[in-house]
């Protein structure tokens, strides 16, 4: 019997619209003809393109949630396998506008996920590059479990010493 999880089912829902697709161009003689406008690899902003080699979202919910998509914290207001807090959905939805989360939204694993790719891959690097630091995986990290007001008056607390030695074990245990 195979498995079927979420994630497969959205490969498999990928390749089935991709197909078809296909299959539609093919039957309707249309052709792909490339733009000029479409960015390219040379065109993209460079953290676009070191995004594999920058923070692992797999490792991230392993340390925030266990993987477990019901986590919530009851001091900070944390919710999912991401943790997202209130002030960083609030931020989120500052930047969305056109599609704001509520609070239950967070719930869902892959909304929980696409606030935490958001903020870990664009938010994050944003505001790094804005007050003049390198978007390092460390740095990243460092926002991400203790802020970046903590970041900026360099407060390091035990805790996020931890949170990015866990980090580091887990990415050397997953080679």
């Amino acid at each position: 019997m195979i498995k079927l999880t979420l994630q497969r089912f959205n490969k498999m829902l990928i390749v089935l619209f991709g197909v078809g697709c296909f299959a539609i161009g093919v039957w309707s003689g249309l052709e792909y003809k490339p733009q000029s406008d479409v960015p390219t690899v040379r065109t993209l902003p460079y953290r676009l393109i070191t995004k594999p080699q920058q923070v692992d979202l797999d490792i991230v919910k392993q340390i925030e949630s266990s993987g477990r998509w019901w986590a919530y914290n009851r001091h900070s207001g944390a919710i999912g396998l991401y943790q997202i807090s209130p002030v960083c959905l609030e931020e989120y939805n500052y930047y969305h506008k056109d599609r704001p989360l509520a609070q239950l939204d967070l719930w869902m694993p892959i909304v929980n996920e696409r606030v935490a790719e958001w903020y870990l891959y664009e938010r994050i690097p944003d505001m790094l590059t804005m007050f003049g630091h390198d978007i390092t995986v460390e740095n990243v990290l460092y926002c991400y479990n203790v802020g970046i007001g903590n970041f900026l008056k360099r407060q390091k607390p035990a805790a996020a010493q931890r949170y990015l030695e866990k980090y580091n074990k887990l990415k050397g245990e997953k080679k």
